[in-house]
């Protein structure tokens, strides 16, 4: 299972050296559109846009602080735990 994201190139052959794309499929010159090479096959894809770009971090950064608060319960850290052995975690 390989996935390459091209979100922005600069020269359109990228698209088809990298991504290995078909020459017609090219992405839209808009904000979050880009190509995906999932399994050997390229997509066209756009992302969703959470805020204006000029408060895309804020917005991520204060929903982050709110989520954070909201959750007390911290998550144990199980894959470390497997990974040096513990079979205690495993549940």
């Amino acid at each position: 299972f390989t996935t390459i994201l091209g979100t922005k190139f600069l020269d359109q052959f990228d698209y088809r050296y990298i991504l290995d794309a078909p020459k017609r499929l090219i992405p839209k010159d808009c904000y979050g559109r880009g190509l995906a090479k999932i399994n050997d096959e390229v997509f066209e894809f756009q992302t969703a846009l959470i805020a204006s770009k000029d408060n895309v971090n804020k917005v991520i950064d204060e929903n982050a602080i709110e989520l954070k608060n909201h959750y007390r319960v911290k998550a144990k850290p199980v894959l470390v735990s497997l990974l040096k052995g513990d079979k205690k975690n495993e549940k």
